[in-house]
């Protein structure tokens, strides 16, 4: 075997070497917590629940492929991390396979000799070991909601790597056609990739080496039919127009096109010195508006000459004029004149890194080909795996900060002080794990920082609120308050949760999630009539709120009121369908209501069954239900069998005299509705003493006919 032939069967392993500097570079993300927008994209939404009809987990018309495969790793394993971030890791490892195999062809269409040819693998593998494990790309890849990018930037090279197939390759209308079907779904995963028809155009210019008429005549139609794709993302936007995330956009963004693009100067040169000295690296950055053109000289002046360079060398058709004019052009949606609610994210490097990383690699090879001669190749690998190392280190510590929500912030808040959202996502994260005396600290040090809004007089208050960058500021308060409230409530001292909570809400009197967490604070210490005012002031602002309606519904359940208790709770479960507390409060009424009308067992099993399901067969409450569900048809046996399991359950639980339990039970409560309230304490009626009564009383071939259904943690 020649040399030659033994480096070529060499290059056929490359691609594993990808695979196993993505998995040591990531094998230690996989534990963790969700946190940040996790919760508005995973865990607060009930959507993901539903495999189908397909367009029933659709949050963002926009962004539908990404929550069709949440929807997939919820019905796998539910709420389990690690599931989710192997799909994360996953995915980022096939787009850097994509990556290898773009790099790999276009630097074979460029060679001109035999050493060229052989080079051109090595210098592919160089160009995806350095970005499959830059630690820059861990926003895109621990950060399981930013799953998002890392998906779009997949569907982006996969259809790059299908058009430069068809561009150079055999059966180039196959490979066309696939390139288009790709554009067409990738159109589904980010708005970012709007860009893909435009670069596909730029690479055609730049390595086909026909004229700009041969482009037409040959692939003219190909391009139209990429352009086409942008009809896609226009009907997607438009399904959006209306949601939730538009009138976020809107309410948030306060600069013009011009100050916003005049702040991009500086993101720009901030993720540029990131590719080369990635670090410190920071999960919400805050960063300021630029003032003046003179606050972003420096960066401005380096951009500009980039740009014209890009240019320049594009009009020549060098493949640095490609990546550069790429880089800007990938970048052009978040990174322009388009105002978005925050300037700088460093998951929007995902795509452009790749496109600096290769120019860096073909640069510094050309370099050392100039200076080393033939010690050129050992010594650029050398660099190359000694960068990917180090890089791989840097990014294996990157990922012990998406460890828990705590950790993440008190690392923003190191290096982002004035940063308010630090202190609001500390505080939450140390309420999360019951450190409430910390969380409280946190959020005093915030509100030391915010204007003293409660002291302001109407007129002052309307003239801040007139100014919507100032504005920002009295929302930070709104959620300082509240976690305020919610530590003091953790910590028993219930009236001075109580004071916080209506302090804000003299202010802002709208906030359904302040007052939500005040009726908790009622109903937890027994004042039923304050809790069902505030619960059903809130119905008043907004009647879709399901967990108001479920805790109207149990609290008239106990009452006596279990006709009007059904229709809340009935209500509930229409808006929250796939919440196993809602279903189990409903189950309960239908299957031991005193008032044989109210009475539905055979719909009261399908409740409790979903419910079981959804909880896992880990809930004690379900089985209980279930089996109070089973005793109202008839089903003694069934019922004997869940209430012995409910019963072994609770049990267990009870001897293991748990931490939760010597709280009273101060927990926080129904995580997927985003609701940081905390719960009240557990009903006796929930004990193992009366689980063993109700399986007596089936035992004896007699249902249960109590009313108020027996509430724990999973409380709405």
């Amino acid at each position: 075997m020649t040399g030659e032939e033994a480096m070529k069967r060499l290059t056929r392993w490359f691609p594993l070497l990808l695979i196993a500097a993505a998995v040591l570079a990531y094998a230690n993300s996989f534990q963790g917590e969700f946190l940040f927008d996790d919760a508005t994209v995973i865990t607060a939404n009930p959507r993901i629940h539903r495999l189908w009809p397909p367009w029933a987990c659709v949050v963002t018309a926009t962004r539908w492929v990404a929550y069709v495969t949440f929807s997939i790793n919820y019905a796998i394993g539910k709420w389990t991390v690690s599931d989710y971030r192997a799909v994360n890791i996953l995915i980022h490892t096939l787009a850097a396979l994509f990556l290898y195999g773009i790099a790999r062809r276009l630097l074979l269409v460029r060679a001109a000799s035999d050493a060229e040819r052989a080079r051109a693998p090595w210098l592919a593998l160089a160009i995806g070991l350095l970005w499959v494990t830059h630690p820059l790309q861990t926003q895109a890849v621990t950060y399981i909601a930013q799953r998002e990018e890392s998906l779009m930037g997949l569907f982006f090279l996969a259809a790059v790597y299908a058009f430069v197939r068809g561009l150079k390759g055999d059966r180039p209308r196959l490979w066309f056609d696939v390139a288009i079907a790709i554009a067409m779904v990738g159109m589904g995963t980010k708005e970012v990739m709007v860009t893909l028809p435009v670069v596909l155009w730029l690479l055609d210019w730049t390595f086909s080496g026909d004229s700009f008429w041969e482009i037409l005549r040959k692939r003219g139609l190909v391009h139209v039919a990429l352009a086409l794709t942008w009809g896609v993302m226009a009907v997607l936007v438009l399904i959006t127009a209306g949601t939730h995330w538009s009138g976020y956009q809107a309410t948030v963004t306060s600069y013009s096109p011009l100050v916003y693009a005049r702040t991009q100067l500086g993101v720009i040169g901030h993720y540029l010195r990131l590719v080369y000295v990635p670090h410190p690296l920071c999960l919400d950055y805050f960063w300021p508006a630029a003032e003046s053109w003179r606050d972003v000289a420096g960066s401005g002046a380096l951009i500009a000459v980039l740009l014209v360079s890009s240019l320049v060398a594009l009009r020549r058709r060098s493949a640095y004029g490609f990546l550069g004019a790429a880089f800007f052009v990938i970048l052009a949606p978040t990174s322009s004149i388009m105002p978005i609610p925050d300037v700088v994210f460093e998951h929007r490097m995902y795509l452009p890194l790749a496109c600096v990383l290769a120019a860096t690699v073909m640069a510094v090879h050309y370099a050392l080909e100039k200076t080393a001669g033939r010690r050129a190749g050992v010594i650029g690998m050398a660099l190359c795996l000694t960068a990917t190392a180090g890089l791989g280190a840097m990014t294996a510590r990157r990922n012990r900060d998406y460890r828990s929500a705590d950790i993440m912030w008190a690392d923003v808040l190191a290096k982002q002080p004035h940063n308010p959202r630090a202190y609001i996502g500390c505080s939450s994260g140390l309420l999360g794990q019951r450190r409430y005396s910390e969380a409280a600290v946190v959020a005093r040090m915030l509100l030391k920082r915010l204007p003293p809004f409660e002291r302001m007089s109407r007129e002052e208050l309307v003239a801040w609120l007139s100014d919507r960058h100032r504005a920002k500021a009295f929302f930070y308060c709104g959620h300082a308050r509240n976690n305020l409230g919610l530590a003091w409530h953790g910590l028993g001292r219930h009236e001075d949760a109580i004071r916080e909570y209506q302090t804000w809400l003299r202010l802002e009197p709208y906030d359904v999630k302040t007052r939500h967490n005040m009726a908790w604070l009622y109903y937890a210490q027994g004042r039923q009539q304050e809790a069902l005012r505030e619960w059903r002031r809130i119905l008043s602002l907004n009647p879709e709120h399901g967990p108001a309606h479920a805790m109207v519904g149990i609290i008239l359940l106990q009452r006596g009121d279990a006709a009007s208790a059904k229709l809340h709770l009935e209500r509930a479960v229409d808006i929250l369908p796939d919440a196993p507390a809602i279903l189990c409060e409903l189950a309960w009424l239908l299957a031991t209501a005193p008032d044989s009308r109210l009475r539905d067992g055979a719909r009261a099993v399908r409740l409790a069954e979903a419910a079981s399901k959804a909880a896992g067969d880990g809930s004690v409450r379900a089985l209980d239900v279930l089996a109070a569900a089973y005793a109202e048809m008839g089903q003694f046996e069934e019922a004997e069998l869940c209430a012995q399991r409910a019963l072994a359950l609770a049990e267990e639980h009870e001897a293991r005299k748990s931490e939760d339990a010597e709280a009273g039970r101060a927990i926080m409560t129904e995580r997927k509705e985003g609701m940081e309230a905390l719960a009240p304490a557990e009903r006796t009626s929930f004990s193992s003493d009366h689980i063993r009564a109700r399986l007596e009383m089936y035992r004896h071939r007699q249902p249960v006919r109590i009313g108020p259904a027996p509430t724990s943690e999973d409380t709405p």
